[in-house]
């Protein structure tokens, strides 16, 4: 029911707990490295409850919940920071429906959060609906694995290339 969270400053032969805490009822489902507002380096953390940014840098460290959408158990798997420089994310969906992907970007004091997902447009095919399971950037490109958790529904990677989504 609980994430928490423990650094160490000699190679993890002694652990401190930091007394921060994130309450979820799914565990942690992604987590990343990525910019906060500040322009330091944050670690995001994806639940299933949301999105949380820990700051690390204070004394005491501290979370803050970025307004993000939640969805079920699959939310957020593989998280990743991809080349175009933005925080890519999943939602959670069940097998029946098209999965949304959202791109986060921090932008000097600004924090914008931007659906790009297969949910938007003229819709996808049935056999492609389902959950995301594995995203990787590679060059220019998002990978992204989805879908085949029940019959009629085909596993499949999909890719992202700057202006839309094609089936690979």
């Amino acid at each position: 029911g609980v994430i928490t969270f423990f650094s160490t400053t000699d190679a993890g032969a002694n652990w401190v707990d930091e007394a921060v805490d994130i309450s979820s009822g799914d565990g942690p489902h992604g987590v990343a490295v990525y910019p906060g507002i500040d322009g330091e380096d944050k670690l995001y953390v994806l639940t299933m409850e949301g999105l949380y940014e820990v700051d690390t840098v204070p004394t005491t460290w501290t979370i803050t919940h970025i307004p993000s959408p939640s969805g079920i158990a699959t939310y957020g798997r593989r998280m990743i920071v991809h080349a175009d420089g933005a925080l890519w994310f999943s939602v959670g969906v069940d097998d029946d429906t098209p999965a949304p992907f959202y791109r986060m970007i921090v932008q000097g004091d600004s924090r914008e959060i931007v659906p790009l997902g297969l949910d938007l447009g003229d819709s996808v095919p049935a056999e492609m609906l389902g959950p995301v399971t594995h995203m990787a950037s590679a060059g220019g490109f998002l990978f992204a694995a989805l879908g085949g958790g029940k019959a009629a529904r085909n596993a499949r990677i999909v890719c992202w290339n700057g202006k839309g989504w094609s089936s690979m």
